[in-house]
């Protein structure tokens, strides 16, 4: 089990939410410090944020990182295109489990948001190039707009340089088999 803790400044607090022998709280607290890299890509500042977690996570515990969620904006809205591959690249070489957004394997940018209904900049996950980027294809609806790129940023376009091929490459090299659904999958794409 997973635990959210918005303790940014204090970690000591979150580490609390990992469990010890006697009180079973959580696997392990989300560890959203990452999601600041877009704000300072440097790489002194990426090497403070892994040393914070990996320092101050609790003796025999499982590390995990996170690059994106709901609550702050995607990578190549916030950090531009240059980081996307940096960012996401860092995310699966880091010792513990990798956590991210749909969409950021693939470059996927926030929607402007102009509606004063919507309030999510995200949209559909893009697909292809079809009708609502291949999310919906029944109805012209989707719970909020496509993103207008979505005819050349989505997942049936990527290519063996893209992203989610680096993703594929990354979790198939750590795979402990050759014959789980995970290295099947990515090699049909």
């Amino acid at each position: 089990m997973v635990t959210e803790s918005y303790d940014y400044h204090e970690v000591d607090k979150t580490m609390m939410y990992y469990s010890t022998p006697l009180v079973k709280e959580s696997d392990f607290p989300f560890n959203f410090y990452l999601l600041d890299l877009p704000q300072n890509t440097s790489g002194l500042w990426v090497q403070h944020l892994v040393h914070l977690w990996m320092a101050n996570m609790p003796k025999g515990q499982w590390a995990n990182w996170v690059v994106g969620n709901h609550d702050k904006p995607r990578i190549a809205s916030s950090s531009g295109h240059t980081y996307i591959r940096v960012i996401n690249m860092l995310l699966l070489t880091l010792p513990g489990t990798p956590t991210t957004y749909y969409g950021e394997e693939i470059g996927m940018e926030n929607i402007n948001v102009t509606d004063s209904q919507i309030q999510d900049p995200r949209s559909p996950m893009q697909w292809s190039d079809d009708m609502n980027a291949g999310f919906n294809n029944k109805t012209n609806i989707t719970w909020l707009p496509v993103h207008p790129d979505y005819r050349t940023v989505n997942v049936e376009v990527e290519n063996s340089f893209s992203m989610l091929s680096s993703w594929c490459l990354t979790l198939v090299i750590n795979l402990p088999s050759q014959t789980s659904p995970l290295f099947l999958s990515c090699q049909m794409s």
